[in-house]
C-alpha cells in the first residue's frame, strides 16, 4: 500500500500516492491509502491514482476510526484534476475511489473523484454520520468534463449519513456520468439525506439516477494491472 494511517490526529498533505511526482503517470500500489482504526486524521490536498484496488479505504483494526477529513483530493485523476489514473480493475468489487468500510463522522469535502472502477464513495452498512459536501464525482474540478466512475456516484449502506449540505452552494455535491446512478442509499427511511447535489451529464441537461431524461456519454477509463494476488472485499 501506499500509505496506512493506524494512529490519532495525523495529517498527510501534498502527496503523490500511485503516480509520479509530477501526478501524471501510474505508478500503483495495491491500495492507496488506509486509515485503519486511527481517528481525527486529516488527508488533504494529495494525489491517489493507479491503485490496483481501492484509492482510499478506512477500515477497522483495534477500533473503528471515527472522525477523520478526506478533503480536497484528487482520487482516480493526476494532478492536474483532468488526466483519468483510475483505481481499481484489480479485483472486482475493490475498485473504489473511497470506501468507508466502518466508522463516524468522517467528513469527504471538496474532491475530485473520478474515473474509478466501481463506485466513487462507497460507505458499508457499518458507517453513520458521514458527510459528503462540496465533491465533484464523475467530473473535473469546473464540473464540465466526463469523468464517470463505473457504477454509483455515491453508494450508501449505513444510516444518518448526509450527502450534500442545502445552507451553502459550496456544500452542494456534483454526481455526474456515473454508468450506474448518481447517489444511491440503500437504506432509504432510516434518517439518511441526500440533498443539495447536483446530477448533470454531458448535455448540460439536469439528469436523475438512470440518467432519466437526458443522452449521456458513458467514458469508461482504462483498466491497470491486476495483481496476482486475490483479496476480499470489506463491507
Amino acid at each position: 500500500m501506499g500509505l496506512r494511517i493506524a494512529g490519532d490526529e495525523n495529517v498527510a498533505e501534498g502527496n503523490k500516492i500511485g503516480t509520479d511526482l509530477a501526478g501524471a503517470t501510474a505508478i500503483g500500489n495495491d491500495v492507496g491509502v488506509i486509515i485503519a482504526g486511527g481517528d481525527r486524521n486529516r488527508f488533504s490536498g494529495n494525489v491517489v491514482a493507479g491503485s490496483s484496488w481501492y484509492g482510499i479505504e478506512l477500515t477497522t483494526e483495534y477500533d473503528a476510526p471515527d472522525g477523520n477529513v478526506i478533503a480536497d483530493n484528487e482520487v482516480g485523476v493526476g494532478a492536474d484534476g483532468v488526466t483519468p489514473i483510475p483505481n481499481g480493475g484489480g479485483i472486482d468489487g475493490v475498485d473504489d475511489g473511497i470506501h468507508i468500510g466502518t466508522g463516524s463522522g468522517t467528513v469527504i469535502e471538496g474532491n475530485v473523484i473520478a474515473s474509478n472502477h466501481d463506485d466513487g464513495i462507497e460507505l458499508s452498512a457499518a458507517v453513520s454520520e458521514t458527510r459528503i459536501v462540496g465533491n465533484r464525482i464523475g467530473t473535473d474540478a469546473t464540473g464540465t468534463r466526463d469523468l464517470g466512475n463505473l457504477e454509483s456516484g455515491v453508494e450508501i449502506g449505513g444510516d444518518r449519513n448526509a450527502v450534500g449540505d442545502p445552507a451553502t452552494a459550496a456544500g452542494r455535491n456534483v454526481i455526474s456520468h456515473t454508468a450506474r446512478t448518481g447517489s444511491r442509499s440503500a437504506t432509504a427511511g432510516r434518517a439518511t439525506r441526500c440533498c443539495a447535489t447536483r446530477s448533470s451529464s454531458t448535455t448540460g441537461s439536469a439528469s436523475t439516477s438512470g440518467r432519466t431524461g437526458a443522452t449521456s456519454t458513458i467514458r469508461r477509463p482504462t483498466p491497470t494491472a491486476a495483481p496476482t494476488t486475490s483479496r476480499t472485499r470489506r463491507r
